[in-house]
């Protein structure tokens, strides 16, 4: 019996240490953005993309709840990275990045566990991002999530 706590101790040691490390590094991406305008900054909205897209995929490998809460926030930061970045290249390189945030959360809804109130928070951030899309030129973005959102039925 003692084995299987501490087992699940150390798990849970893991996952926080995981999480600990995700936080740090959305921590830095953020202060890097905030210093876009000197040299020591994101000079694009790929150079953010590059160290922004790895925490997609570590926030994808928690349990579904806390994936949830990383890609709620990952997401509404990445609208607001990209609201940022207004050059012409910068636009045409969003709608992939877009395509690949959709993707990931196509994946994460199909998981069990995920709160009600997490998926009105996920349509109403979606919808908050194709609106930010549509005024920064970027057509169509999330038509795929918010289409299985709005397929789900609610209790």
């Amino acid at each position: 019996m003692e084995e299987a706590g501490e087992t699940r101790y150390a798990a849970e040691l893991t996952e926080q240490t995981k999480a600990n490390r995700l936080d740090a590094r959305l921590l830095k991406i953020s202060g890097k953005f905030r210093r876009r305008t000197n040299e020591s900054g994101y000079h694009s909205i790929m150079d953010v993309w590059v160290d922004l897209f790895p925490c997609v995929q570590v926030a994808s490998s928690f349990e579904a709840w806390w994936a949830m809460q990383y890609m709620l926030r990952i997401t509404g930061e990445f609208h607001e990275y990209c609201d940022g970045f207004r050059e012409a290249d910068d636009i045409t390189q969003m709608a992939s990045m877009f395509d690949e945030l959709e993707k990931a959360w196509l994946v994460l809804l199909e998981r069990e566990g995920l709160s009600t109130t997490d998926k009105i928070r996920s349509i109403n951030l979606f919808r908050d991002g194709q609106d930010k899309a549509g005024v920064l030129g970027v057509p169509a973005v999330y038509q795929q999530v918010v289409k299985v959102l709005a397929a789900q039925p609610t209790p």
